[in-house]
């Protein structure tokens, strides 16, 4: 008994101790030792809700809005200068794809090499499946290819891509006139080639057709002379014929059909919006048709999102979106989540056919281009559903949307204008923005780890009046009982096993 009252006393002791330097409010009161019994427990109760409310808030809000919701977007500037960033690509890809005169001629040299009978190949099934090859309906290849299968080894050596590109309608058979800013400016000169999964298109204000530009200085500022091929193109204005306007020629391509096997493709030119940065989306276009007084306006309304420098302290996993940091190691400048699924479709076709689809030729991957009969494993391929849609063809491949980007809406009107500059006009294009400023967007962490820290430090002292001193005292104090309890047992032990002293009187 008396050992243990030993311990008890020494523990009481340490505790009371504890209680005095406490800088925890309510702590104090649990060693007042003229209080009564009745008290400390109502004071220990009152502790232990506190400390439970705090422990409550700090993990179960705190803590699980840190973790589950780390990222928000907040609106920075609602009137963005437009003049700080780029105006959007505008890409026009001739709806009909080949010059089919000039399509014969060189189909028909394959032919007579072959020394068959122009009779018994029917051309017009090969050209109609150029003409309808596109994403993502490359299904529609199928029939004619299937239809022309026998003779299609006779073109075994035609590059299609280059045929391609020697029978697309060109640029000074399309356009009559262009404007840029309200001044009329030389068309062939502002478009350039652009390859797209249409097909071979002119692009105004693209860089994914530009290569060795300095992308780390683009920022919508027009630093560059207009000769250069990295000129930036940006407007600061806003409203109709301030951005680019575009008129077609009457007539801009020769006639798809000429027999009853032919497909019927109208004239006119697909209109496809997107980032300058960007591929413009295949199957996305808008038709516009040469045709007196024919007018397509489209007014673009810009969203700017920027990427705070706490993001980067976020896995990618987590904030789901990629940053300039996280494509150190990519050599394309070009990225974005369209560009990359672009890619994947790209890659995910070249395996599965053992060659590359026509345009996107890639010298680093190890297949050749496609020729007429490789074309129908790609038809196969998407009739099968196996090229699909939307997201990335298969597992292996992930492509995250970008933290920082430019993203734009767009409304559409068609409208009638006979006449402009007093002269009749057969198909115009007007893009332009829709106001004078745009709204910038912000993603950043929402809830820091300092702020987090702060957060948990403030609810422990609303309900505690505690700090990180009050914790470092807990383990002070409860290090120092137990160092002096495991003394208290010590010097008991000691007493216990040494044997008394006898004297012996002599």
């Amino acid at each position: 008994m008396a050992v243990n009252e030993n311990l008890k006393r020494t523990a009481v002791k340490s505790f009371r101790k504890y209680t005095n330097s406490s800088t925890a409010h309510g702590v104090k009161y649990l060693g007042y030792e003229n209080f009564t019994a009745r008290e400390r427990l109502f004071w220990l109760l009152m502790v232990l809700v506190h400390a439970s409310l705090a422990t409550v808030i700090g993990y179960g809000y705190l803590w699980l809005a840190f973790a589950e919701a780390p990222i928000q977007t907040v609106v920075e500037n609602t009137q963005y200068p437009l003049g700080n960033f780029l105006f959007p690509a505008v890409t026009l890809c001739p709806a009909n794809k080949i010059n089919r005169t000039i399509g014969i001629e060189i189909l028909d040299r394959y032919v007579e090499a072959a020394k068959i009978n122009p009779k018994d190949v029917d051309l017009s099934h090969v050209l109609n499946a150029l003409h309808v090859m596109e994403y993502p309906t490359y299904f529609n290849m199928l029939e004619h290819l299937e239809t022309s299968k026998k003779s299609l080894n006779i073109f075994g050596g035609l590059n299609i891509s280059e045929f391609m590109l020697k029978t697309l309608p060109q640029c000074q058979y399309l356009f009559e006139e262009c404007y840029w800013r309200g001044e009329l400016v030389d068309c062939c000169k502002m478009f350039s080639l652009q390859r797209t999964e249409e097909g071979y298109c002119y692009a105004f204000n693209s860089f994914t057709n530009r290569r060795g530009c300095d992308w780390h200085s683009i920022d919508g500022q027009d630093s560059n002379s207009e000769n250069d091929s990295c000129y930036r193109y940006n407007v600061d204005s806003s409203g109709s014929f301030s951005g680019l306007t575009v008129f077609l020629k009457k007539e801009n391509t020769s006639p798809v059909g000429q027999d009853e096997n032919d497909v019927d493709i109208p004239d006119g030119v697909l209109v496809l919006i997107s980032s300058s940065f960007q591929h413009p989306v295949a199957s996305s276009g808008m038709l516009l048709k040469p045709k007196l007084g024919n007018t397509l306006e489209i007014e673009v309304t810009p969203a700017i999102f920027g990427a705070h420098s706490s993001l980067e302290t976020i896995r990618l996993e987590d904030r789901n979106c990629i940053l300039a940091s996280d494509l150190a190691q990519k050599s394309d400048f070009s990225y974005s989540e369209q560009n990359c699924r672009l890619e994947c479709r790209h890659e995910f076709i070249s395996r599965a056919c053992k060659c590359q689809p026509v345009v996107f030729y890639d010298p680093d991957l190890p297949y050749p281009a496609c020729d007429l009969s490789q074309l129908i494993c790609i038809a196969r391929l998407s009739n099968e559903g196996k090229i699909r849609n939307r997201g990335t063809p298969d597992s292996t491949c992930k492509c995250w949307p970008s933290c920082q980007q430019i993203r734009f809406e767009i409304k559409i009107r068609r409208n009638i204008l006979t006449f402009f500059d007093g002269s009749k006009r057969f198909g115009m294009l007007d893009v332009y923005y829709s106001k004078r400023g745009a709204i910038k967007y912000q993603k950043k962490v929402s809830f820091t780890v300092e702020q987090l820290l702060a957060s948990i430090g403030g609810t422990g002292s609303l309900l505690m009046g505690a700090s990180m001193i009050s914790g470092v005292e807990i383990l002070y104090y409860s290090v120092r009982g137990c160092i002096q309890l495991l003394a208290a047992l010590v010097k008991l032990y000691k007493q216990r096993n040494t044997p008394p002293n006898v004297h012996f009187l002599q």
